[in-house]
């Protein structure tokens, strides 16, 4: 449940049948949750349990990755010798375990639709997810209980950050006003991404799609977010557009479009790509008439 299909099918079917801005809340947790998740795994570089005990069972692909033997911790509790995290330290054909991923964006993702559809049973619902995505990964092998500690923290950071710059109806509201160039949340939101592709080993990519989201919703909505109640069909009509523009946009960018590892071409690369997905989505959806008025 914690792969990439899963999350984008989730996100675009909340953004354009349930409520966009909830799920532009949620999409924001998501991304930013994974861009420092994949930061800290790249700054900390430390070992999965298969990288130090071979005779660990792993139920997922990993690859020809590089597994020590005998050096994993004595006891369950107890650190890993210093000796097995350093052998790690300078290679770079592995993937860090530290924090988990799929803990962390479990967290910001699905808590904050609980926590916005302030629904008792779905909070509980999103709970178990996150609990039972946690035992997942050490049930696979795949992570340390400090592992997925970690990445509920960070879950948490990320969530009640976002949600406090995002969710407060008037920095809200401010944040998608006509007068964008007077409020200071503007800058905050459309400004943060690119300033952060200095930091060492970070994800532009991610930064890229933040960029995009962010630019290509406020192009169409400025005054506000898309009020999301309308009929059935009108709702389904809205996410299937969006997703064969998404798909139309995809095919164009692999075909047409140069790819490079350089990181300023990936950003940007990302932010063009995003920015064409909800700029479109958006402004087709509203020029039909799918998006009922007002908006909010």
């Amino acid at each position: 449940m914690g792969t990439r299909t899963v999350y984008l099918a989730s996100v675009m079917f909340i953004l354009f049948v349930l409520d966009f801005r909830k799920g532009f809340i949620a999409l924001q947790c998501l991304l930013w949750a994974n861009f420092f998740t994949n930061c800290l795994k790249e700054w900390l570089h430390q070992p999965r349990p298969y990288h130090v005990d071979a005779s660990l069972k792993v139920f997922e692909d990993v690859g020809t990755q590089v597994r020590l033997n005998d050096a994993d911790a004595p006891s369950f509790f107890a650190k890993l010798p210093r000796e097995s995290v350093s052998a790690f330290q300078g290679v770079e054909e592995f993937d860090p375990g530290f924090p988990s991923g799929h803990t962390s964006t479990a967290v910001a993702f699905w808590l904050s639709l609980g926590i916005q559809s302030k629904a008792r049973w779905f909070i509980l619902l999103t709970a178990l997810f996150v609990l039972l995505t946690m035992i997942s990964r050490l049930y696979l092998g795949m992570h340390f209980i400090a592992d997925v500690t970690g990445g509920l923290l960070l879950g948490f950071t990320v969530l009640a950050l976002v949600l406090f710059v995002f969710q407060h109806g008037r920095i809200i509201a401010s944040w998608a006003s006509l007068q964008w160039y007077k409020n200071k949340y503007w800058y905050l939101a459309m400004g943060i991404p690119p300033v952060l592709m200095i930091l060492p080993n970070a994800p532009v990519s991610t930064l890229g799609q933040l960029s995009g989201i962010s630019l290509g919703t406020w192009f169409v909505c400025k005054a506000a977010f898309p009020n999301s109640k309308a009929a059935v069909w009108k709702r389904l009509s809205r996410f299937v557009l969006a997703v064969i523009i998404f798909i139309l946009i995809d095919i164009f960018m692999s075909r047409f479009v140069p790819k490079s590892e350089l990181p300023l071409w990936v950003y940007v690369r990302n932010t063009v790509q995003f920015f064409g997905v909800f700029y479109l989505a958006l402004w087709l959806n509203k020029k039909l008439n799918l998006f009922e008025k007002p908006v909010y």
